[in-house]
């Protein structure tokens, strides 16, 4: 039997963050037929990254879970509570939550 366990974790404060969202930034200036879309993207990540967690919070945990006598076998961390309860949802109720909010 397998002794893997998985953690999710939300965004997480590395160098990664800023890059990402300059290469974001870039296109949203740049972009001429998906202007509107980007906008409301951009308006997205920035409110996900904005609740960033620190590597070192992620490290603690991942060692409790390592040292648990029966770990569960996947752990969230730092995810945002609404984009967990989409998961509950029907794939196509997901997908009808999604357009409207990029509309």
């Amino acid at each position: 039997m397998a002794d893997e366990r998985y953690t999710r974790a939300g965004a997480v404060s590395t160098g990664m963050l800023g890059v990402s969202t300059n290469a974001l930034d870039h296109f949203c200036e740049n972009t001429e037929i998906y202007t509107c879309n980007a906008a409301r993207f951009k308006k997205i990540v920035n409110s996900v990254e904005a609740r960033n967690i620190n590597p070192d919070k992620i490290a603690k945990k991942v060692l409790k879970i390592i040292k648990k006598r029966k770990p569960s076998f996947a752990y969230s961390i730092n995810r945002n509570p609404l984009l967990l309860l989409l998961n509950f949802l029907p794939k196509r109720i997901q997908l009808w939550i999604i357009r409207q909010i990029l509309k």
